[in-house]
């Protein structure tokens, strides 16, 4: 029994509304409890909250425990408080918390319309949690190498998300948190969301703040990826499944601890593809299908490749189950994911949809373009590393084969997984496209790859020897990129002296995009130059998006790029700052000059100042900060 399928059973509407009685006295008892310890007590208010929070919590568990679930207390009492408390904790300040503030701050609802939503969202949450856990059969049994696997990545990506400054693009998405919306320039809107998740609620941004959802989303999608393989194989050869997930760039870096719009789509895929297993290989209900059209529509949400979920479900309907098309299921499934999926279509609707062209812009050529796809094929080379890469052709030719002899686990991965990254080769035949776009069918295929490497790897002493040295390389090479990001070991200005390199690669090293920029905010503090006092823009989206991190959005923050503003070329449409004095702000690896450039926007351009940042002891780069006073017309962008 699916866990929607519970609300379809008798017995377990009654349960429901049981549970639900239970709380609303938990209402009563953390209201009544606060308002006396408040009043009544010299203890911070802070302290009387968490005490009536866990008061309430405990006066549920025991009427849960002996009213609701009485016939199915299995379990030791203390298992039972635990999982209770552990379920609650997670439904209250994380489901709530989530629900409350993307339809406040993304959609506009009412801030109390919102709030009781997420209520609602989170009592159903905490329901199902119970009944399938706490008094259920289901206790997250995973295996030890699973939490080892899960500990061991989780601890690297912490320390990797917090050793590291702010890349272009994770600095561009804080910008999206700041300016909540139902869509955005280039990309759907929960990627905004998830950057601004913990800086909203810690009021700390930073790059390891704005990271931290990506981090604990990718935590979860193993520990599922993990799931879904146990659907299709063993434990060991699940575990494996899960192993290559954690260890491969392609997922660990997109997915796991930058914040890019994979990481919720990396989420919502692997769900998506556990509830599709149901629905194709199990008797699905109607409730599957309304769950799957939900993970659909937020992994639309999440990056427009959520699209090829409900493409690639049809077409395997098609091949290998058409008497699907008579289920109204189906067609629950497409208006559930539609109407999810809505806000980005009316956000498009409203802004001469600029998302959906400037997106399939980059989907189609003109001609055949064999270095584009040798760069396409290369990336992934590189992404997935040739401990991956390689056996991965033998992936596809075993798939392949098993569709021809009729394997069901093989048409899930053809469909799923060997579609997509074909898809998007073909779209490299005309058009460059980014290397990471094939990732979301290389997540099932770690499934088959792993069914292939798993006894290899017990029988075979060389393959043992190549798995090992390959993640020792891994390993090393990343600590190298570590290292060299935060503290310039490789001195690559010494490399261009001897001609190994060139001067303009030494002072382009892009690991310097995510060094340096609280050189900003220091300077605008030192200058005394309050948020209400000037505005800062930059030429490049990439800078702006920077500029605005370091600043910590105080800054009204603008980008003066007639051919490729991105969203800023939205967003300063909707600021006013004729009148105002700036400061441009470029650095010596984008370096412009201002009074040529810009002179026509102001009444005069002004000093020009300088601050130098050091990496390791060595000069990394330098910052300018031209003043600019009296912006006397709004510099056009493009749309």
């Amino acid at each position: 029994m699916s866990m929607l399928s519970k609300f379809y059973n008798s017995t377990e509407r009654t349960r429901f509304l049981k549970f639900a009685i239970v709380g609303a006295s938990g209402v009563v008892v953390n209201n009544g409890l606060l308002w006396l310890l408040v009043e009544f007590t010299a203890l911070p208010f802070y302290l009387c909250s968490v005490i009536a929070i866990e008061t309430s919590i405990l006066s549920n568990f025991m009427l849960n425990d002996i009213w609701t679930w009485r016939d199915r207390r299995e379990s030791h009492f203390l298992a039972r408080l635990y999982r209770y408390n552990a379920s609650a904790a997670f439904s209250s300040l994380f489901i709530n918390v989530t629900v409350l503030l993307f339809l406040k701050e993304w959609v506009g609802i009412p801030y109390l319309l919102a709030n009781l939503i997420g209520i609602g969202c989170s009592v159903v949450f905490n329901f199902l949690v119970n009944s399938v856990w706490t008094y259920g059969e289901f206790r997250f049994k995973y295996p030890r190498p699973v939490w080892m696997i899960f500990l061991a990545s989780l601890a690297f990506r912490v320390m990797m998300a917090a050793g590291l400054g702010a890349g272009f693009d994770e600095a561009y998405y804080f910008g999206y948190s700041l300016r909540p919306a139902l869509g955005y320039f280039d990309h759907p809107p929960i990627v905004g969301f998830l950057a601004g998740y913990f800086p909203y609620l810690t009021g700390i941004a930073n790059a390891f703040t704005i990271r931290l959802a990506a981090v604990l989303a990718f935590s979860v999608a193993g520990l599922l990826l993990y799931q879904l393989a146990r659907q299709f194989t063993d434990e060991r050869k699940a575990a494996w499944a899960m192993l290559l997930f954690s260890v491969t760039p392609i997922f660990f870096l997109l997915a796991g601890i930058f914040i890019l719009p994979d990481a919720g789509l990396t989420l919502f895929w692997i769900i998506t593809l556990i509830v599709f297993y149901h629905i194709l290989f199990k008797k699905a209900t109607l409730w599957d299908w309304l769950l799957a059209g939900l993970t659909t529509g937020f992994a639309m949400l999440s990056k427009y490749h959520g699209l090829l979920l409900g493409f690639f479900l049809l077409l395997y309907l098609l091949l290998y189950d058409r008497k699907k098309f008579l289920d109204i299921g189906l067609y629950v499934y497409g208006v559930v994911a539609f109407a999810v999926f809505s806000p980005v279509l009316i956000w498009n609707a409203q802004h001469h949809w600029i998302s959906f062209t400037f997106q399939s812009s980059r989907a189609v050529g003109a001609g055949l373009n064999l270095d584009a796809f040798g760069q396409a094929l290369g990336g992934q080379l590189g992404y997935l590393t040739p401990m991956v890469f390689f056996p991965m052709a033998v992936v596809f030719y075993r798939v392949i084969k098993g569709v021809l002899n009729k394997n069901k686990p093989d048409r899930f991965y053809l469909l799923f997984g060997m579609a997509p990254v074909l898809l998007f080769m073909a779209v490299s035949l005309t058009q460059p496209i980014l290397p990471h776009w094939t990732l979301v069918g290389y997540i099932v295929l770690t499934i088959p790859l792993a069914e292939m490497i798993e006894p290899a790897f017990r029988q075979k002493r060389w393959v043992r020897g190549l798995v090992y040295g390959s993640v020792a390389f891994l390993v090393l090479l990343l600590t190298t990129l570590f290292l060299h990001t935060r503290y310039g070991i490789l001195h690559l200005e010494k490399l261009a002296d001897k001609g190994i390199v060139s001067p303009r690669d030494a002072e382009m090293d892009a690991t310097l995009d995510m060094h340096g920029w609280e050189k900003i905010a220091e300077y605008l503090a030192s200058q005394h130059l309050p948020p209400d006092s000037v505005f800062l823009f930059t030429h490049k989206w990439f800078l702006s998006g920077e500029v605005e991190l370091a600043t910590r959005g105080d800054y009204t923050t603008m980008c003066f790029d007639e051919n490729d503003p991105r969203g800023y070329g939205i967003w300063d449409k909707q600021v006013d700052v004729l009148g105002m004095d700036a400061i441009c702000i470029y650095s010596n690896r984008f370096k412009i000059d201002p009074k040529e450039k810009f002179a026509p926007f102001f009444e005069s351009i002004g000093t020009t100042d300088s601050v130098v940042v050091y990496r390791g002891g060595m000069k990394a780069k330098t910052f300018y900060f031209t003043r600019c006073k009296n912006l006397i017309q709004k510099y056009k962008a493009p749309f």
